[in-house]
């Protein structure tokens, strides 16, 4: 059995004043012992670090536009080329690591506090939003550090241990667990907490795990919690029309919104608490603003990628060029080697504005409708709510150049009494010739 030490330094002593608002223990741990204390530390269940760049910067969303550009930060190059990061930035794996943890540790105080206090029903909202945010918390880590979800090997990969009580020494030795045992933990606490959180604790509730999000969290993490019996996207499509309702379309980011914002007030707009598709927002020290803005445009989201696999990709809603484009391609901006919709901008945190010094954070959104959505839309595929019986599926593609390759031989056993044919690559046609296209099948 492998073991893992972690240092989890109880982050409650950080909300502690000179105003005695927290009276402290010997050991600097927050004393938490009124309903008011319970409902302040839950701040700091939340991470204010976010794997966001980390994530963009591994996937194909970025391109090497060759050593004549420069690279202004060292850990964009590492994440990139998948090596080592071996930089110290917000950014880095040892602080999404110490500061995911430490929200556990938050959370798991609050817990305690409350069992301490003889879990009094009017506490049941905070402790359904700690249980959710250390569930959060151990989910992203996951994402970060372990193999994605197997059921069949989630017995055997490792996962990350799984703390569920504040320290009461410096150094704990943990054991890991495999990702069965990991996920189990996820779910119990997201189950737990889901009858009793509540949107009536907080002023702003969009900074808390309200109702819909915490069902659009259970609804992500139900696609990750693949069941051989599929009943994990039956709670999937259960837990998306919590937060969708009987009319998706009033929930969804209204893009039109947009038109006649100048790139900083859509930032500002995008993450507003006001935007019904807002569903939780966190505030994260971060450098994936200025970086994803072209600083450093060697590895970047450029021109390349806008054209033939994202924003200006050609496919059946046009063009960029077309009124009926999927994003508004007027509102991207940029370089050839860096291209952006400005939904994650630096905002700059002084801790001193004579001398300029200060922190870079950016404010981001986890959850979403539109996220939520496509949650629900991916589960129906796998519950196979249709009934292509006799039907004739024609495949296409929006990019790629490499052919359909063994697509047709593979979704056969999802339609078995259906044609599956293969169709065309798209990428390079143009609108007229895609009309074509259709019109002859």
């Amino acid at each position: 059995m492998k073991h893992i030490y972690i240092a989890l330094i109880g982050t409650a002593f950080l909300l502690g004043s000179c105003d005695d608002f927290l009276n402290t223990m010997p050991d600097n741990r927050a004393e938490i012992d009124t309903e008011a204390k319970v409902t302040s530390i839950l701040v700091s269940a939340y991470p204010n670090k976010t794997p966001v760049l980390m994530m963009e910067y591994s996937s194909d969303n970025v391109v090497d536009h060759g050593p004549q550009y420069s690279v202004n930060y060292k850990d964009q190059e590492e994440i990139y080329l998948w090596s080592d990061i071996t930089s110290d930035g917000n950014d880095d794996p040892r602080y999404m690591w110490q500061t995911h943890y430490s929200a556990i540790a938050a959370a798991n105080q609050a817990i305690q506090a409350i069992y301490d206090l003889g879990d009094p029903a009017s506490l049941a909202p905070q402790k359904a939003e700690a249980l959710m945010c250390r569930a959060y918390a151990h989910f992203v880590l996951a994402n970060v550090f372990c193999l994605p979800y197997n059921p069949e090997t989630a017995d055997k990969d490792m996962g990350i241990p799984y703390s569920e009580k504040p320290e009461t020494q410096v150094i704990v030795k943990y054991e890991r667990g495999t990702m069965a045992e990991l996920y189990e933990k996820i779910n119990a606490d997201i189950e737990a907490a889901l009858p009793y959180i509540s949107d009536d604790v907080y002023t702003v509730p969009k900074y808390h795990f309200n109702k819909k999000a915490a069902y659009a969290f259970a609804t992500r993490f139900n696609l990750f919690y693949v069941k051989p019996d599929k009943s994990n996207y039956q709670k999937v499509v259960e837990y998306a029309t919590q937060v969708l309702g009987s009319n998706p379309d009033r929930a969804l980011r209204q893009m039109t919104n947009y038109i006649p914002l100048g790139a900083g007030d859509v930032t500002n707009a995008y993450v507003q608490a006001s935007e019904n598709c807002n569903l939780l927002i966190i505030p994260a020290y971060s450098a994936a603003g200025r970086i994803g803005s072209g600083s450093g445009p060697r590895y970047n989201h450029g021109r390349e990628i806008t054209t033939y696999e994202t924003y200006w990709a050609k496919g059946p809603w046009g063009s960029s060029g077309s009124s009926s484009f999927l994003i508004l391609g007027r509102k991207l901006y940029g370089s050839n080697q860096t291209v952006r919709f400005p939904k994650l901008d630096e905002f700059w945190e002084y801790t001193d504005k004579t001398s300029g010094t200060g922190f870079a954070h950016i404010v981001f959104v986890p959850f979403t409708t539109n996220e939520t959505l496509l949650c629900r839309a991916e589960a129906y595929t796998f519950l196979e709510k249709y009934d292509l019986s006799g039907k004739k599926i024609v495949l296409f593609a929006t990019s790629g150049g490499s052919g359909f390759g063994n697509t047709v031989s593979e979704l056969q056993p999802s339609a078995p009494n259906a044609q599956i044919v293969e169709g065309k690559l798209l990428n390079r046609m143009s609108k007229q010739e895609i009309s074509e296209w259709v019109k002859s099948l």
